[in-house]
């Protein structure tokens, strides 16, 4: 029996779109209350919110085969019980959140009428949705757990990991992510974001070609995040 793969869903029901880098893929201004829920099957995207002088944040990046997407329509499921056991002031609706192509990116996207329809029927789909929760959840604990350590090591590797695509037998960090932009989202000196590359280059865990870093051990970036900090 074949194991169960939620992309199988949105591939046999969704609606197949593809985005060119900087584009949205979910913007909660068009989408309202008909909001959509997506899987990349291609591509990055970055999950970010504005502040009040419009400045662009960024929360994570989601490389290919995630779900994303379906907080709004979740908190809208789950409201009701919420008012009644909680006060609504402390449980608030999460800030709005936007997804945007930091590549070229193919994605397939069902409503939030199918959405509940699956979670309502399919147990299989359930169990999807609580895994891409939980990818989410550990993946922004890691965050912030590793950058009050202030491991700018373990922060670095976090980041190619994560916006790493896969390309022929391997994987590689498209060009499209400059230094100044990694050390933004990283909180570090562009110097300190060129110096780990360098770092890094030199014990074999990555490469540069043709404006692309391409991953060549991914076990040795996993457990450097596990080790002291290089800086």
């Amino acid at each position: 029996m074949e194991s169960y793969d939620i992309r199988t869903d949105f591939l046999n029901i969704g609606t197949r779109k593809e985005v060119k880098r900087g584009e949205y893929i979910c913007n909660p201004l068009i989408d309202g209350i008909t909001q959509t829920v997506c899987y990349l099957e291609q591509g990055v995207a970055s999950l970010i919110t504005y502040n009040d002088a419009g400045e662009e944040r960024v929360h994570l990046y989601f490389n290919a085969k995630r779900v994303i997407g379906f907080a709004g329509v979740l908190v809208r499921m789950f409201a009701d019980d919420w008012k009644k056991n909680y006060d609504w002031g402390y449980v608030m609706a999460p800030q709005m959140c936007w997804a945007i192509a930091k590549t070229d990116c193919l994605f397939y996207h069902i409503t939030e009428q199918q959405f509940l329809l699956l979670m309502s029927e399919s147990p299989d789909f359930c169990k999807g949705i609580l895994n891409s929760m939980t990818h989410n959840y550990l993946e922004l604990i890691n965050k912030f757990h590793i950058t009050m350590d202030g491991n700018r090591t373990a922060q670095f590797c976090q980041w190619l990991l994560s916006c790493s695509i896969k390309k022929g037998d391997g994987y590689i960090v498209p060009k499209t992510f400059s230094f100044a932009e990694v050390s933004k989202y990283l909180g570090m000196h562009p110097v300190t974001v060129s110096r780990l590359a360098k770092k890094l280059k030199e014990m074999g865990a990555i490469d540069r070609k043709d404006g692309c870093i391409i991953i060549k051990d991914k076990d040795l970036l996993i457990s450097l995040m596990h080790h002291q900090d290089l800086m």
